[in-house]
């Protein structure tokens, strides 16, 4: 008996991973994968190849989509590539969709207007990946929300020499990873808040869904919980992912 097609393909960027989709391809080519994650469904599958992303991947996943349902996760860390590290002066702005969240009067307040701007170019970049893919033939096409950060400065700090992203800032700022200031973990959050009003707005304007990350993967505080941290950083593990999946097969269902 045949395995049944995909009706929902997984594609885009590192979030994927907590999906169970690997990031690099295995055969070192583009193509559809099954999910790593026991108990998915075999409707939901994943769209990998190589590592990072360029055009050619995007041209691959377009000869497949006719028909189908693309969640697509869309980057989700150019908040902390930028501001994991206090800026000098530091700073802060008021969340416009949450402005009860805390200020630091004692910083350099900033319009959000600002802030997006900085973020802009990512979201055309998705638009115009949203209508590529449309004019493709994708029967529908869900934007995933990416995971909150975490909220403890110790493990983040203890991490920082790992990750090229952050060891290659430093290094071309001249500081030392053990002793730089991090931006405030209430400032990450907001910062993270931002992108995903952000991209809410962009799937809007393409007329594409936004799908939230899961409630339950929100501590109170609004950071990722503890026990769906990946040991990283950045990202989430494939409990945080077991949750996504859950409402992507219930929402296509």
């Amino acid at each position: 008996m045949s395995t049944p097609a995909p009706s929902i393909i997984i594609a885009g960027h590192s979030h994927i991973v907590s999906l169970g989709v690997p990031l690099k391809s295995p055969n070192r080519i583009y193509e559809i994968v099954g999910l790593g994650i026991e108990g998915a469904s075999d409707k939901v599958a994943g769209f990998t190849g190589k590592w990072p992303r360029e055009n050619v991947y995007w041209n691959e996943l377009a000869k497949v989509v006719p028909g189908k349902t693309i969640a697509l996760s869309w980057q989700g860390n150019q908040h902390l590539s930028r501001f994991m590290f206090s800026p000098n002066p530091r700073i802060d702005f008021v969340l416009s969709t949450n402005p009860d969240l805390p200020l630091d009067e004692e910083t350099t307040i900033v319009p959000e207007l600002m802030l997006r701007e900085l973020f802009r170019p990512s979201m055309e970049q998705l638009e115009k990946t949203l209508k590529r893919l449309d004019g493709a033939g994708a029967a529908r096409i869900l934007v995933l929300g990416t995971p909150p950060p975490k909220d403890d400065d110790s493990f983040c700090r203890q991490r920082l020499g790992k990750e090229r992203t952050f060891a290659a800032r430093a290094g071309k700022l001249g500081v030392d990873l053990a002793s730089i200031e991090l931006s405030p973990a209430i400032l990450r959050y907001k910062y993270w808040a931002l992108l995903q009003n952000m991209m809410r707005e962009t799937a809007g304007r393409a007329c594409k869904e936004f799908i939230p990350i899961p409630l339950a993967a929100q501590a109170p505080a609004g950071f990722l919980r503890r026990e769906l941290w990946a040991d990283d950083i950045t990202h989430a593990n494939r409990d945080y992912g077991k949750l996504v999946l859950k409402d992507l097969e219930e929402l296509v269902e």
